[in-house]
């Protein structure tokens, strides 16, 4: 883990960069005036969040973090602390890490795991959340459309799988963009959704329903697609482009004479 940190009259600033290729999650313990409140800087997307649990003490203040793998983040301590915040997360009396899977808005807790939770802030209030079940994600796997732009070629895909997994030398060397486009139904609730795609290679931009819903170009590859998803049919598209380096490869394992 590295790490840059620079102080001015209004706030403090450290950068933190995950060196290894794993996921790492830790509490980062910062040297900060006291009055300063911890949010966190997306350098990926440029979005800016407060941090919902932390805990102060003389001169310091411990975050929880995750970091993904090569993974970084601006945490950020401004004037303005509130009167009160949560300082801890409990699921089933054990502590949670709220820097995984649990989030913490406000008053509202998001994970994707069953089970009853208890925040307490600052000033010994406490919050009882009951997740009793979480929906069964909706299979997006089968019957996709992929189109390649520099070679005007469209074809209907059974399964959703990566080109360089075909068999046709033209198709499976292709280096370029190509969209993978599928609509689908949706009738459960929309009061969080995300969307999984799983491991993707290099960049990709998403689209619903006609709208950008986000770019993505390292993992994890989820976004969170609530406020464009609607209830009927829905038009999913997924943009990838990848590197020159496919098609320098599949050019090297061609026949000499090719």
């Amino acid at each position: 883990m590295l790490y840059i940190e620079r102080e001015d009259q209004d706030a403090n600033l450290f950068f933190l960069s995950n060196q290894a290729k794993t996921n790492v999650q830790f509490t980062g313990t910062f040297r900060v005036p006291a009055g300063r409140v911890p949010e966190l800087w997306n350098p990926a997307t440029g979005g800016r969040k407060a941090v919902a649990v932390y805990q102060t003490r003389e001169g310091f203040v411990d975050v929880p973090l995750r970091l993904d793998s090569r993974g970084s983040v601006f945490v950020v301590f401004r004037e303005g602390a509130p009167a009160d915040h949560w300082v801890s997360v409990r699921k089933e009396g054990e502590s949670a890490d709220t820097s995984l899977s649990i989030q913490v808005d406000g008053s509202n807790l998001v994970d994707w795991v069953p089970g009853q939770y208890v925040l307490q802030s600052k000033t010994v209030k406490t919050k009882k959340v009951d997740i009793s079940s979480v929906p069964s994600p909706l299979d997006l796997s089968k019957d996709w459309m992929l189109h390649f732009e520099g070679l005007n070629r469209e074809l209907n895909l059974k399964d959703l799988v990566s080109w360089t997994t075909f068999a046709e030398d033209e198709l499976r060397g292709y280096s370029g963009a190509a969209t993978y486009r599928k609509s689908f139904q949706w009738n459960d609730a929309t009061e969080r959704v995300d969307l999984d795609l799983g491991d993707l290679k290099n960049f990709t931009e998403v689209m619903l329903n006609g709208q950008s819903v986000g770019a993505l170009w390292k993992p994890p590859y989820r976004l969170n697609i609530t406020a464009t998803l609607k209830r009927g049919t829905n038009l999913l598209e997924v943009r990838v482009i990848n590197l020159l380096v496919n098609r320098i490869t599949a050019d090297f394992a061609l026949p000499p004479e090719d």
